[in-house]
């Protein structure tokens, strides 16, 4: 599934073929992207995959390939998010390389001497060749520099964010991020994470990224590889998110002891939801013994 996820969030779509026996679904065979090529049908309008692998080619039919897609328009063919990223990735990649020959190279001096009355060509050449000898370099830089006649050093300051460029680097990450649906925290970007938020942004990213593609995967897996009659039987294809649900699980079952205290929740209901089986008299409601109807009798 971590292949197919790579091949999906990456190119058009992720692909898994099923290996049957007598014609029941027997492996899972994940197939990079590039190695399958899509066809549509025009008569029956289902998908057609011509696989490649080391020359040879063969194809798979649509009831044997599970198929997870991007972003799509038309349901057939999804965008390649590479090509949509391709400005954010290169202005990602070009403030990378800035940053890099800017502290390789020097790009701003440190400072700059002055002299008033000028200095000859061969004077300075070999001031030149001077200051580089003795003063330049990680060692040297806390050396004391002797001037004469005359000579001034003034130091040139520079902000941080103009050498480093940490805003522009940040907003071209997260603007990759975003594209993915990825909540900065998930790429160490804490600047608005607290103690105190960082749980209720785990659920959200729960929630809103994972969720979705979940849904993708569960009716891929539920068309392919599930028959009509196991489907009728109540087998059907789900993941389990309590385990990244795990620091609201107190507060879940606080709302369903609620729930089923006050009779709008069945203990068959609640288990449901958490996807347990149902048990015998499970359906009936509950109701406290010391209520009951306004203006009735007890």
């Amino acid at each position: 599934w971590r292949i197919t996820m790579v091949n999906a969030l990456l190119t058009e779509a992720g692909y898994i073929e099923i290996i049957r026996k007598k014609g029941v679904p027997f492996a899972l065979y994940p197939i990079p992207s590039k190695f399958v090529e899509k066809k549509i049908n025009k008569r029956t309008l289902q998908p057609q995959y011509i696989v490649t692998v080391d020359g040879e080619q063969y194809e798979v039919n649509y009831r044997n390939m599970i198929e997870i897609p991007g972003l799509a328009a038309d349901g057939y063919s999804a965008y390649d998010p590479v090509s949509l990223l391709r400005e954010a990735l290169g202005l990602s990649l070009a403030a990378e390389q800035f940053s890099e020959e800017y502290f390789a190279t020097g790009t701003h001096p440190v400072g700059v001497i002055t002299y008033p009355e000028g200095l000859r060509e061969d004077r300075r050449k070999s001031f030149e060749k001077d200051v580089r000898t003795k003063y330049s370099g990680l060692g040297k830089k806390e050396r004391l520099m002797l001037l004469e006649n005359n000579m001034k050093f003034e130091k040139v300051s520079i902000a941080p964010e103009e050498g480093q460029m940490i805003e522009s680097r940040k907003f071209q990450v997260n603007e990759v991020a975003r594209f993915f649906n990825v909540p900065p925290h998930k790429i160490m970007d804490l600047d608005r994470a607290t103690w105190s938020n960082i749980e209720e942004m785990n659920i959200s990213f729960v929630n809103d990224t994972i969720a979705p593609w979940i849904r993708n995967i569960e009716q891929a897996v539920m068309q392919s590889m599930i028959f009509k009659g196991e489907k009728e039987d109540g087998i059907y294809a789900e993941f389990d998110l309590n385990g990244l649900m795990r620091g609201r699980m107190a507060d879940r079952y606080a709302a369903y002891a609620q729930g089923i205290q006050n009779g709008f929740l069945s203990p068959n209901e609640v288990r449901a939801m958490e996807n347990r089986p149902a048990y015998d008299g499970g359906d009936s409601f509950r109701a406290p013994l010391n209520t009951g109807e306004v203006g009735k009798e007890q």
